[in-house]
């Protein structure tokens, strides 16, 4: 599942990048190609339609945030080319864990600018669908609080 974190801007991120330094446990980049038949993403030179299958969303409030979570399920069609028409992204992705056996990962996606900057686009978390939120509470907090 994923969480997001409500009223907090992306851009924010950008100052605190450095804070999360010593947790980065993966770095990729990828393509995303937006159209008007679908989001795709191409990765080690094969093409994928993104299908989603939406389901269960709620908020909820934690400490002193508002966090929406969201079910929803991903599933990657291999397909052989994209729509024509299409708005094309180079995506870079970080993703921090506390150590490499916790579940939960914090993932940070952006952009380069012109002048090869990193500009923080999208943030969540992504942790396994369980009904026992309080073990997920420690990774939580330790992100959380470097978001302050």
């Amino acid at each position: 599942m994923k969480i997001y974190l409500e009223n907090y801007k992306p851009d924010l991120l950008k100052k605190k990048m450095k804070s999360f330094e010593k947790y980065l446990h993966n770095e990729s980049r990828f393509i995303e190609v937006l159209s008007e038949e679908g989001l795709f993403t191409v990765d080690n030179q094969n093409i994928f339609k993104i299908n989603i299958t939406h389901d269960e969303s709620y908020k909820l409030e934690y400490d002193k945030y508002s966090l929406l979570i969201d079910k929803s399920k991903t599933n990657l069609e291999k397909i052989f080319s994209v729509p024509t028409h299409n708005y094309l992204c180079i995506i870079k992705k970080n993703i921090y864990k506390l150590n490499s056996k916790s579940d939960v990962e914090f993932i940070i996606e952006g952009e380069n600018d012109k002048d090869n900057n990193f500009i923080p686009t999208n943030f969540y978390f992504n942790a396994p669908d369980t009904k026992e939120f309080i073990f997920l509470k420690e990774d939580l907090n330790v992100f959380l609080s470097l978001l302050n």
